[in-house]
């Protein structure tokens, strides 16, 4: 079910974002230097993560995760975690 939350929190920010990136590109605001507009606020996001690593890239510790990529790990380590600890109790007769 969180996994299905996430999914949907990702669909409505999505659509949020699109409106917000059309606003900024209609109030024409002009970059400064070589950075976008500080109101730019998607846009500026988008310049200051390009060139961060991903996790095979880098080590997990300096690498750049989404939002949605740690929760996708945190879903994944319980459910490990919860298989390997049933197998564990159906072993042991603990079930």
């Amino acid at each position: 079910m969180f996994w299905k939350l996430d999914i949907r929190n990702k669909q409505l920010v999505k659509t949020g974002q699109d409106a917000l990136k059309f606003l900024d590109e209609q109030l024409g605001l002009n970059n400064t230097s070589s950075e976008p507009h500080v109101l730019k606020l998607f846009a500026r996001d988008e310049y200051a993560t390009k060139g961060l690593g991903r996790f095979p890239e880098k080590p997990i510790m300096e690498a750049h995760f989404t939002y949605s990529t740690c929760f996708h790990c945190v879903f994944m380590l319980f459910g490990v975690g919860g298989f390997v600890l049933g197998l564990y109790c159906l072993f042991k007769g603990f079930l």
